[in-house]
Formats: C-alpha cells, sequence, structure tokens
C-alpha cells in the first residue's frame, strides 16, 4: 500500500495531486458563493441543485471527448486545456455580476459546464500520470 509521502515524493506524482487539490478546492471554495448568489438572485435552492449537478453531467458527457483528445495530443497538453477551460468556466459564472446580465441563472450553468468538461480533462489524465510517476521511480530506486 502507497503512502501519502511516497506519492508526494515523486515530482510528477506530486504537482498531480496537487492540481487534483486545487480543482476540488476551487469548486468546493465556489459552490457556497454561488449559492449565495442564486439565492440573492431570486432563483430557489433547486435550481441551485440543479446548476451544480451541471459540473458532474458534463464530466460524465466530455469523458469520450477526453479520451478521444488524449490519444491525439499530450497528457499534459491535455491538462493545460482542462486548467484553461477551469479558469474560464468561473469567469463565465461570475460574468453576471460584472456586467449585470439578466439571467445569472443561465450564466451560473454554462460557467458550471466549461468547469465541469475542464475538470474532466484533468482528474482523467493526472490519476494515471500520477501511478505512472510513482512505477517509475521504483523502476529505477
Amino acid at each position: 500500500m502507497l503512502k501519502f509521502g511516497e506519492i508526494t515524493g515523486v515530482t510528477r506524482a506530486g504537482f498531480g495531486l496537487m492540481v487534483q487539490l486545487l480543482t476540488y478546492l476551487v469548486m468546493s471554495f465556489n459552490v457556497p458563493l454561488i449559492s449565495n448568489h442564486l439565492t440573492a438572485e431570486g432563483y430557489s435552492p433547486a435550481f441551485t441543485g440543479v446548476s451544480m449537478a451541471a459540473v458532474s453531467i458534463t464530466y460524465i458527457a466530455a469523458m469520450p471527448f477526453v479520451f478521444y483528445l488524449s490519444d491525439r495530443i499530450s497528457r499534459r497538453g491535455v491538462i493545460l486545456i482542462g486548467l484553461t477551460l477551469l479558469l474560464n468556466g468561473m469567469l463565465i459564472t461570475g460574468l453576471d455580476k460584472i456586467y449585470s446580465f439578466s439571467n445569472p441563472g443561465a450564466f451560473t450553468i454554462i460557467g458550471l459546464s466549461v468547469f465541469g468538461f475542464g475538470f474532466a480533462q484533468i482528474s482523467i489524465p493526472v490519476m494515471p500520470e500520477i501511478l505512472e510517476a510513482i512505477e517509475e521511480d521504483d523502476n529505477v530506486g
């Protein structure tokens, strides 16, 4: 069984773990903010729940595309695209407050969908990357 120190001791694996944790932190930090924002705009808790489900739905829908993209370009390229999509997803989610658009719920769902697509591009390729890095380190040592 692997210990946490063995995983973080390998640079590539530690970086992959950091990317995963940062992604989870971004989403867990933003969920209460998004919920409060939608409630203040008059949306129901059910709408907030559905908008949060957009992340999972697009994550699942993106899996075949991520596998296809991983075959065409490097995993690191897919991860870079995923990080860019995460950034854009959060920016889209916050645009309604900046520009005072009339339908903040639509921006929330679109932004969270983009976030879910980016999250799939990060989490799917990163886990094999972490495991391969640990295996390579074990073979060298």
